[in-house]
């Protein structure tokens, strides 16, 4: 039986992403006693496998690192954070980060979904903070977080964005303040009204700002604090001093989070959900028999906490079901247990090749792909007498990846290097100028320096 061009590479590339994934999940589920060896075992197999001296591992694992730092929800968030901070330390002091891609708006494209990794590469003189600019005009929150920065390296843009986004400096410092302040402070809303006439190029003299705030990796706010520590006594205190809070109430997005799902735009998400989202146990049933409102969709904040008495509370007890979306959440915050259970509860099939791939495009966690991969290659007959159905699999992959935002180098370099694929087609045209678009400038400088 032929292979598939490539495929022993990309078997290859897949299973030492694998063994990443399982390094860094080691590592910041280790004890605090733990964390010096679980560091150097991962920072010894970035030397092993030479990660600065392979594009196709390099960029996947900074895919995976900071798609995990962002999706797996722990309680010992700021362990974790200082950990990943200091794997952060490593690739730019010992596997060349700020020249193994060029130019800085490649870095920033592949780290934008964690504002406080851009600031620590901004602190270490790895990116610019002029490269985020074009990245500011349509995140409220980016441009929230880097004021400090941005209002010192171009302040006509800072002005034309705090227009923008209807942001005056009283706001700017309320929300920087310290974590003792209430969430409802920050209700968009009505402080957005209240603001829209205002003059956005004006500042007091004593304008400045909370740095330390930024320490935080999610919101500040007490009430936010109080549900992440599960604290059942702080709650119902804060209830009782706030006779006319609800409990159907959310929790107010802010611009410290980088989990969209927990911001859910700019809309945030209710005290049972943010309950569920951090595994707080004690807080949950305390709303849960209080009969909280809740829908369909608060259910993927269960799965996405990973606690499984709540998890079986909900089974019992809610008017709604998990479903294969269920499913998929616990693939993108690496629940590999939950995510077993359900697959076997739901009766959901092994992936074919191409729902992996759209799979991996969307959660970056290599372990599941890993653990079917051989069942999904054994299916697929490349005889001559199956190579029109091996073309249509190239075909949906490549349509996957036509309406994707993540171009995975070592995916692509699988598809786009098969014989049964016509290039020169206008699709095949269109998923090439936007592989080349993005890589061609760091790949000349990768085999510059490498060939």
């Amino acid at each position: 039986m032929e292979k598939l061009v490539g495929f022993d590479e990309l078997s290859k590339t897949i299973t030492i992403l694998r063994n990443l994934q399982e390094l860094v999940m080691s590592l910041v589920t280790c004890d605090e006693v733990q964390v010096s060896d679980e560091s150097r075992k991962l920072f010894d197999y970035f030397h092993q496998i030479s990660i600065s001296n392979n594009l196709a591992i390099y960029e996947g694992f900074i895919r995976l690192f900071v798609h995990f730092s962002v999706h797996f929800i722990s309680k010992d968030d700021q362990k974790n954070q200082k950990i990943y901070l200091n794997i952060l330390n490593e690739l730019i002091s010992n596997h060349s980060l700020k020249t193994a891609f060029y130019p800085s708006s490649t870095l920033v494209s592949l780290f934008k979904l964690n504002k406080h990794f851009l600031l620590f590469m901004i602190k270490q003189g790895v990116i610019p903070v002029s490269s985020l600019k074009y990245e500011f005009l349509d995140d409220r929150f980016l441009f929230l977080f880097f004021v400090p920065e941005f209002r010192l390296d171009n302040k006509e843009l800072y002005i034309e964005c705090k227009r923008e986004f209807c942001l005056d400096s009283e706001y700017i410092t309320l929300i920087y303040e310290s974590t003792k302040q209430s969430d409802q402070k920050l209700q968009f809303g009505n402080k957005l009204d209240m603001f829209r006439e205002c003059s956005y190029d004006y500042e007091p003299p004593d304008f400045e700002l909370n740095l330390e705030v930024r320490q935080n990796i999610h919101s500040n706010g007490e009430l936010s604090c109080i549900i992440r520590k599960d604290d059942l006594d702080s709650f119902i205190h804060f209830l009782t001093e706030n006779v006319k809070f609800s409990i159907n109430s959310k929790i107010t997005p802010s611009f410290l989070e980088n989990n969209c799902d927990i911001n859910d735009g700019y809309k945030g998400i209710s005290l049972l959900e943010y309950s569920m989202a951090f595994g707080s146990i004690n807080i949950f049933r305390y709303l849960w028999l209080n009969n909280v409102e809740y829908s369909e969709e608060s259910l993927k904040y269960c799965i996405i906490g990973g606690n499984y008495e709540i998890l079986h509370i909900l089974e019992e007890e809610s008017k709604f079901k998990f479903t294969k979306e269920s499913y998929l959440t616990s693939l993108k915050y690496y629940q590999s247990k939950i995510s077993e259970y359900l697959r076997n509860s739901l009766g959901i099939d092994s992936p074919t090749l191409f729902k992996s791939f759209s799979l991996i495009n969307s959660t970056s966690n290599y372990e599941f792909l890993y653990k079917y991969f051989d069942n999904i290659i054994n299916e697929i007959d490349c005889s001559n007498s199956q190579i029109n159905e091996n073309y249509k699999l190239q075909e949906k992959l490549i349509e996957s990846y036509l309406l994707s935002n993540k171009l995975f180098y070592a995916f692509y370099s699988f598809i786009t290097q098969n014989p049964e694929v016509d290039i020169n087609k206008k699709d095949k045209i269109i998923i090439l100028f936007k592989f080349w678009d993005f890589y061609l400038p760091f790949i000349v400088l990768f085999y510059i320096k490498h060939v």
